[in-house]
């Protein structure tokens, strides 16, 4: 990765062209068209990574995402569009509990064309040796192996533990995260795109983009804790994403959240309410959320208020106020019942 946003001499020809151009010519030539698997999130032959922050329960909503883009079917806020091929990567813990997520999200489509689109166009890769190490994604052998099964068709492969899966063991010399940089490129190259899900800390997953992705069409999400989640029978969090392009009409920000009752699946979604009043709620909960984190540190509540600048009672009440449970979400936009069939 270079130090200066702007070519060195010697790539100016690779980069630039080799003579200089107007900007008639260079739009005529060069401004490639802006074409989606999934329409407002994911361009063609492109790469997202979606960062899981801290206390962010995210299965459910990988799930969905993987059914929808094997059957094509709209999962809001983003609209329908033709099935696209899917082969998705993950250890075989993490790949368990989506086969057990998507047997709750099958019974739901009461489509039998969406769920027949989705049985053929989804496809996993589990019970491999070479995604069962720490880093699997730097290794040679791993990535090698991944290519040699990529079904014909594929058109985007979802890798579900990023932070397992990008993370070297101490043990393991062989790992280099050159060799993940190409698989990327030479997927996109091929008209493949890329999900990665990657659990981070605090500063989302834009930092990452240049750490674990080639420079090229690259975006990321931040999915965030949120105040008002679910938390026996469900959960809910915040979605923040970058712009795809000027022509993005879907919301940069959002929030999703699931239930599961009787073993039946609901799940929807809500634009953020950008009052006063939702931006007290959120300080609110953040400042609970720290008082929460140095507690389990074992420090003591006097201590907590003066870290965090406020009354010692207020202390005391946000204790007091975190062994209550939190009522479930709710959501005028209910998941696939208001899409006529």
């Amino acid at each position: 990765m270079r130090n200066s946003p702007f070519p060195r001499m010697a790539d100016w020809g690779n980069d630039l062209g080799e003579r200089v151009e107007s900007w008639r010519d260079v739009s005529i030539s060069q401004v490639p068209d802006h074409t989606y698997l999934k329409p407002d999130l994911l361009p063609e032959y492109s790469n997202l990574l979606i960062g899981v922050g801290p206390n962010v329960e995210a299965s459910m909503w990988t799930t969905l995402l993987a059914y929808s883009t094997a059957s094509g079917r709209a999962l809001s806020p983003f609209p329908g569009h033709p099935p696209i091929s899917t082969l998705v990567v993950s250890r075989a813990s993490t790949l368990q509990r989506m086969f057990q997520q998507l047997k709750l999200v099958h019974a739901k489509d009461t489509n039998d064309e969406y769920r027949d689109l989705a049985e053929k166009n989804l496809f996993f890769l589990r019970g491999a040796d070479y995604v069962r190490s720490p880093g699997y994604l730097y290794s040679p052998t791993a990535l090698g192996a991944i290519i040699e099964q990529m079904p014909p068709s594929c058109r985007l492969v979802v890798f579900l533990d990023g932070e397992f899966a990008l993370t070297p063991s101490k043990t393991d010399k062989t790992a280099d995260q050159r060799s993940f940089h190409i698989l990327i490129e030479n997927l996109n190259r091929q008209g493949i795109a890329t999900m990665i899900f990657h659990r981070v800390g605090r500063g989302g997953a834009e930092p990452l983009l240049d750490l674990i992705l080639p420079d090229g069409l690259n975006y990321y999400i931040n999915l965030t804790a949120s105040p008002s989640a679910p938390t026996e029978y469900g959960t809910g969090f915040n979605v923040f994403r970058q712009k795809t392009s000027t022509f993005d009409v879907g919301p940069s920000s959002f929030y999703f959240w699931h239930l599961i009752v009787d073993q039946e699946l609901r799940f929807g979604w809500e634009i953020f309410n950008q009052s006063a009043e939702s931006a007290k709620k959120l300080e609110l909960f953040e400042r609970r959320e720290k008082v929460k984190q140095l507690l389990e540190a074992g420090i003591q509540q006097r201590e907590i208020a003066k870290v965090l600048e406020v009354d010692a009672a207020t202390v005391c009440r946000d204790v007091s106020r975190l062994k209550l449970k939190k009522p479930p979400a709710t959501s005028t936009d209910q998941g696939w019942e208001d899409i006529p069939e």
